[in-house]
């Protein structure tokens, strides 16, 4: 009766669409001041390289099926450094304009405060400078999590569907998707008393968008590239200590302890997040401290709009919350643009090369042709005339750039020069290599 009592907030939905993106300018307004002092992150710059190459050759099916295909795809009208940061903050917008949905429809403002806490850290800074893909990806998570959670409540089958529909768009965008996707699955008997057979009918409404689409994909990329579905180089491998995570997430261990002190089934539901992020960094997943973090933020997120707003409950929300923005500044380095803005310089000098005069591989200097802003001056293993002129860069190609990594030029050319080139300039572990009497 209590929660049935509370006043609604009579916003419209506009005016959510309008406070989301204002509440996700702060942090956006702080990444695109990072990359005009010329920080890119490597993410942002593989996306980039891949998606120049794309354009300048014409040819779609350069995208491949490199895993996430979907940041490539919403890049495609406007490639440019301030393109992420930009996409990330309308998406965080439209994810905190979903809070504000639920908080309209529930009539509970803990959430509200609990998000607070993570506004006024620098988690969201991070997310949108380091990998715009990742936010995109956890807001369609916390939107399926609340259509999942409104299945829970009552019952029509239209709700687990379309939280089936919004994770087959999630899995696009990142890993967490399908696993938690399954997981949610397993715990439909667990959080409802149904039948085995209402369970498992119940778990195909939710699974078959999302093992449709993902094994859809797979075999499109296998039908295409003849091989599995490949990682961008630049996802991140290592992964942050449980323990950093826990300590980064206080808001997700207050509303774990809260379940466990009433011994509530939801408990093993809540746990998700973790089995997913075990699970992940042994298939080559690795993740971010902001990024995991983030995750573990929707689960309590999801599970506070029940409350009601008691003094001592908003009292305890209030101080995870200061806790959540404590954690972040104490646990994250600032993110610092480079101390020189040679790279930038380099890329762009590099792009006024003549068309299909420099040999390089985009697997090691992707940076550089991320700054670049275009593929044309160079020749990339998807060309048709890369193995030629890697065998023979003299008669084929002016410029050879050679940059540390796992392509094909580091091996061949990485300390020894082509005959007939020499040196012209090296820059952290890059060489461009120029053939002589060749003008600068």
């Amino acid at each position: 009766m209590a929660s049935a009592s509370r006043k609604r907030p009579t916003w419209s939905p506009p005016l959510e669409l309008g406070l989301g993106l204002l509440l996700a300018l702060p942090a956006g307004m702080a990444a695109l001041g990072l990359t005009q002092e010329g920080y890119l992150s490597d993410l942002h710059a593989a996306y980039l390289a891949k998606v120049y190459l794309t354009l300048d050759r014409g040819r779609l099916e350069f995208l491949g099926f490199s895993y996430p295909p979907l940041p490539l795809l919403l890049l495609l009208p406007w490639p440019s450094p301030w393109a992420p940061p930009i996409l990330g903050t309308i998406v965080l917008g439209l994810g905190f304009a979903l809070l504000l949905a639920e908080v309209k429809r529930r009539a509970g403002i803990l959430p509200l405060v609990l998000a607070g806490g993570f506004l006024l850290s620098p988690w969201p800074i991070h997310l949108l400078a380091q990998d715009f893909a990742q936010v995109l990806g956890l807001v369609l998570l916390w939107w399926a999590w609340t259509l999942y959670l409104r299945w829970l409540e009552e019952g029509l089958s239209f709700f687990l569907f379309a939280s089936g529909l919004v994770l087959s768009l999630a899995v696009y965008a990142t890993p967490f998707a399908l696993p938690l996707g399954v997981l949610f699955a397993l715990g439909i008997g667990l959080l409802r008393r149904m039948e085995p057979r209402a369970w498992a009918a119940a778990s195909l409404v939710l699974l078959f968008p999302l093992l449709f689409t993902t094994l859809a994909w797979t075999y499109l990329g296998w039908l295409f590239t003849g091989g599995g579905i490949s990682l961008y180089r630049a996802l991140p491998q290592e992964t942050p200590p449980l323990g950093e995570v826990f300590l980064a997430s206080p808001a997700y261990v207050a509303g774990g302890l809260f379940l466990l002190a009433r011994v509530r089934p939801g408990l093993l539901l809540y746990l998700a997040p973790l089995f997913v992020l075990l699970a992940l960094t042994p298939l080559g997943f690795g993740y971010t401290l902001p990024v995991a973090t983030a995750l573990l933020l929707l689960f309590p997120l999801g599970g506070l709009h029940c409350l009601a707003p008691k003094p001592h409950l908003l009292g305890a929300t209030l101080l995870v919350a200061l806790l959540q923005a404590v954690a972040g500044w104490a646990l994250l380095e600032p993110l610092k643009p480079p101390p020189d803005p040679l790279e930038r310089a380099i890329g762009q000098t590099l792009a006024q090369a003549p068309p299909r005069s420099t040999l390089a591989d985009d697997r090691e200097s992707y940076r550089l042709l991320a700054w670049a802003g275009t593929a044309r001056p160079f020749v990339l293993p998807a060309d048709a005339g890369f193995l030629l002129a890697l065998s023979a860069p003299q008669a084929y190609v002016s410029r050879v750039l050679v940059c540390p990594g796992g392509g094909a030029l580091q091996p061949r050319y990485g300390q020894g020069t082509p005959p007939g080139f020499r040196e012209e300039w090296r820059y952290k572990g890059c060489r461009l290599l120029r053939k002589r009497g060749e003008p600068p």
